[in-house]
């Protein structure tokens, strides 16, 4: 007996837009035929021509042209794409004839979906699966640089990070001009295997993005490899990132149709603070799942939180992701709390500093505010940058703010809780780093 109430419930199961779960069992029981509920669902997974075509097949009167538009269709590399293909594919990830000679039937994030799928889905993205060409085998980064002929895009490359560790952003560098990649995404892969998209992005085409930090004239050959800096704002501890290069800038046939590599950098994730009372980081976002840690890690021994949690919300006078509460704010001084504002139009009223996932920010011409100042006889001579400066704060537990004068080489630590600066000559100074 069939476990709905009629026929037309059992098409709507093996029929249904979203993937049906892996257990026949949910639309019918042991006594249904297995074969008959196939044939349901293949009969609604075919187009009307494909209906047309079966109907020859079964009478045996298929027309050539009939025969050619199947040999076609079975000789593509891709049949199908971004349609829903879990049913037709009888519910198996992987290569399949719906998706054609090459296809595979995958969605995105879905851990038990084989390597060909890389982690990717088609259009339907991580709602269903729908049909894709497969990811190839991803390139070792000891394989950079390399040379990819446009035919053979898409690629990848993986980076294997050891130890695992958050990522913050990725660096790509290429062809100082025309062979270039254009589409990339990036994904993470955790300690299961699982890979998740992180960033797409597209690969500039202006000519000043070369030299080592990617802000410079590109010309061949003094400055022949251009570079862009992929920010990554995820919780996620990655074990590997992959860099799928999708789409080649020129197509193949077309002049300088091919897509040079030169390396690429994966940069850890490395909390610090960003510009006091604005609403936005130089470089990446702090994650929800990583802001509490983040601020923790920036507050010297002498700064104790008021609420030891993170305060989660949605605010119009917090600037939007994680931030401290730094300075006097409606009425209440700061207490160092984590803010995690989920309001994306917030507006700092001056009562917090965001938290980034960037390098050390270094204020040029710029001193902590007169009188304020709490020194505990850690100060020094002799520090050779503004970088040694900082870093000797990192390196005392108490230190909350330091300033040299390049001048002279002087470092001065402070452990004051509430940090403030002024404008100042011959003077460079910032927060706690890590």
């Amino acid at each position: 007996m069939w476990a709905f109430s009629s026929l037309a419930a059992v098409v709507a199961c093996v029929g249904a837009s979203t993937d049906c779960d892996p257990s026949l069992a949910e639309c019918f029981s042991e006594e249904a035929s297995l074969l008959q509920v196939v044939k349901l669902r293949d009969e609604r997974a075919l187009t009307s021509e494909e209906e047309e075509e079966e109907d020859f097949a079964d009478a045996g009167e298929e027309s050539e042209a009939g025969r050619r538009r199947r040999r076609g269709r079975a000789s593509s590399p891709l049949r199908n794409e971004n349609r829903n293909c879990w049913n037709p594919c009888r519910r198996t990830a992987g290569p399949c004839s719906f998706c054609g000679t090459s296809g595979v039937c995958c969605r995105e994030g879905f851990h038990s979906d084989p390597a060909v799928c890389g982690g990717l889905g088609g259009g339907l993205g991580r709602n269903h699966h729908s049909c894709r060409l497969p990811v190839p085998e991803y390139l070792s980064v000891g394989e950079l640089p390399i040379t990819k002929q446009a035919g053979e895009v898409p690629f990848g490359i993986e980076v294997v990070l050891d130890p695992p560790d958050r990522v913050g952003s990725v660096t790509v560098s290429s062809d100082w001009w025309m062979k270039r990649p254009k589409d990339l995404v990036l994904f993470i892969v955790d300690s299961n295997n699982v890979a998740t998209q992180v960033a797409s992005f597209e690969f500039p085409t202006t000519l000043d993005i070369c030299g080592p930090h990617g802000d410079e004239a590109c010309s061949y050959p003094d400055r022949a490899v251009s570079r862009v800096n992929i920010p990554v704002v995820s919780d996620i501890v990655a074990s590997a990132v992959r860099v799928q290069v999708l789409t080649p800038r020129n197509a193949a046939g077309q002049p300088n149709g091919q897509v040079i590599i030169e390396g690429v950098v994966v940069h850890t994730a490395t909390f610090n603070y960003g510009a006091m009372f604005t609403n936005v980081c130089p470089d990446a976002a702090t994650a929800e799942g990583s802001c509490l840690s983040a601020v923790q890690s920036l507050l010297g021994s002498g700064q104790s939180q008021g609420r030891s949690h993170l305060v989660t919300g949605s605010w119009g006078w917090v600037p939007p992701g994680c931030s401290v509460q730094s300075h006097r704010t409606h009425g209440h001084v700061g207490d160092f709390a984590a803010h995690y504002n989920r309001h994306p139009g917030g507006q700092n009223d001056g009562g917090y500093t965001p938290v980034c996932s960037t390098q050390c920010q270094h204020l040029t011409n710029q001193d902590v505010v007169g009188g304020t100042f709490a020194h505990y006889g850690a100060d020094h001579s002799g520090s050779a940058s503004d970088a040694a400066c900082s870093a000797s704060c990192t390196a005392s537990a108490a230190c909350t703010a330091w300033v040299r004068q390049p001048s002279t080489g002087r470092c001065w630590l402070s452990r004051q809780n509430v940090v403030t600066f002024e404008a100042d000559s011959d003077r460079t100074s910032g927060l706690r780093c890590n």
